[in-house]
């Protein structure tokens, strides 16, 4: 699914622009992953991101690139993320928090 595809929906408020912006980022990352190219949107993962897989934490651009970067190489798992309850933590005219629960299918080829 494209970025004109993902039917984000209109975001009302004072600082709408920052949330679509940050939602933005958020599902085009995860449509990386999901079309086998994790790491071509590592440019949204800063150095203080962490990331909780399957009880194994990964915290930093270069940790998680490198755990994407095995996952990008199994060339037999097919994801799809689909991000679910939207919640806006916080959010300014330059940025936002946003929280999602995160439902995915994985599919492994034999």
């Amino acid at each position: 699914m494209r970025p004109a595809e993902w039917g984000l929906g209109q975001c009302q408020g004072e600082h709408s622009e920052s949330v679509s912006a940050s939602r933005k980022l958020i599902f085009g990352y995860h449509d990386a992953i999901d079309r086998g190219q994790a790491t071509s949107a590592l440019e949204v993962v800063d150095e203080l991101a962490e990331f909780d897989m399957r009880g194994e934490k990964f915290i930093g651009r270069a940790a998680i690139g490198e755990f994407l970067a095995r996952r990008e190489a199994k060339k037999n798992r097919h994801t799809v993320h689909t991000l679910v309850h939207e919640s806006v933590i916080d959010a300014t005219a330059t940025w936002a928090t946003l929280a999602h629960r995160l439902l995915v299918n994985a599919r492994r080829n034999r």
